[in-house]
């Protein structure tokens, strides 16, 4: 009754979850095996600033300061032209007829995601336009590492290494002939049993 009732995402919200996840999901540790879920929920929104950008830095700022080990800081910010001049985070106002409008996001490394659009901008300008961003995601990322100091929780501990098996080959040898048999029946109520 859930997608009758409260029906499904609207893509721009499928498409912020993506911009969300892409940035955050290597950064966390492989050895850490539990399910997480972010999920950001706009309450209520200025109609100035657009809640996206917001909603990201909100994510990673959660997961930075929770117990989760997290090899962050993670950082968003969209980048507009206004008059030729690059503007952080501009307004609905500013965004009604951009020469440039894109999200970066990155962290102390450099930028690991990019995504938006323009209206036939050189690859100098977007190199520029980059190069802008970059420099604002860093004062960001110092501001989530500064935050988490501050205000996170201790890590929780990471196991030494991924459990083996001891008796993989055991496992190996006595499922192989069974999978050999099986993957080639034509019958799929046979290969089913």
């Amino acid at each position: 009754g859930f997608i009758k009732r409260e029906t499904r995402p609207k893509d721009k919200e499928i498409l912020v979850s993506r911009l969300i996840d892409r940035p955050m999901r290597p950064l966390f540790d492989k050895r850490f095996g539990r399910e997480i879920q972010v999920i950001p929920m706009t309450v209520s929104a200025d109609q100035i600033h657009t809640p996206d950008v917001i909603g990201m830095m909100a994510a990673f700022a959660s997961v930075m300061v929770s117990d989760i080990p997290f090899n962050g800081p993670v950082a968003a910010i969209r980048v507009g032209t206004v008059d030729g001049k690059f503007v952080a985070n501009p307004t609905f106002q500013q965004l009604e007829n951009p020469e440039l409008d894109i999200i970066v996001a990155g962290n102390n490394a450099g930028i690991v995601m990019v995504e938006g659009c323009s209206d036939q901008v050189s690859e100098e300008r977007m190199l520029e336009a980059l190069a802008f961003a970059e420099i604002e995601l860093k004062g960001l990322c110092k501001f989530l590492a500064d935050f988490a100091l501050e205000a996170g929780k201790e890590k929780l501990p990471l196991p030494e290494g991924f459990p083996g098996l001891d008796f993989e080959s055991e496992i190996v040898a006595a499922a192989e002939p069974m999978y050999r048999d099986v993957v080639f029946l034509s019958d799929k109520f046979a290969r089913s049993a």
